[in-house]
């Protein structure tokens, strides 16, 4: 089996080997042959008396929602709407906030 192995030179400790698919494997060693050495020899005792096995969950509630509305041209419109009414709101909020910038600076200029 192929893991992938992350080495990183550190001028105190030399190299750390971090492999990749198992998070809690991570080894220093003063040498980058060493730390790969060490990840492999960690990674043959985390494996030795462990199996794989495939977990099935259940899907999300709303997954079976997804594309419900493919193509609907009245959901297509209400998307629409949303949309212009955000934008809208987002104006409304620039204004709001150029007249506070206005406000705060004193210039009251029509």
């Amino acid at each position: 089996m192929t893991y992938q192995v992350l080495v990183r030179g550190n001028a105190r400790r030399g190299y750390t080997a971090r492999v990749l698919s198992l998070p809690s494997v991570e080894v220093s060693a003063p040498t980058e042959a060493q730390a790969i050495a060490g990840a492999r020899a960690a990674i043959a005792e985390v494996v030795r008396d462990a199996r794989l096995v495939e977990v099935e969950v259940a899907a999300h509630g709303w997954a079976p929602l997804a594309g419900l509305y493919e193509g609907d041209q009245q959901f297509a419109a209400v998307l629409e709407e949303i949309q212009a009414y955000r934008g809208a709101l987002s104006s409304q909020e620039a204004l709001a906030m150029q007249a506070d910038r206005t406000e705060l600076s004193g210039d009251d200029a029509p």
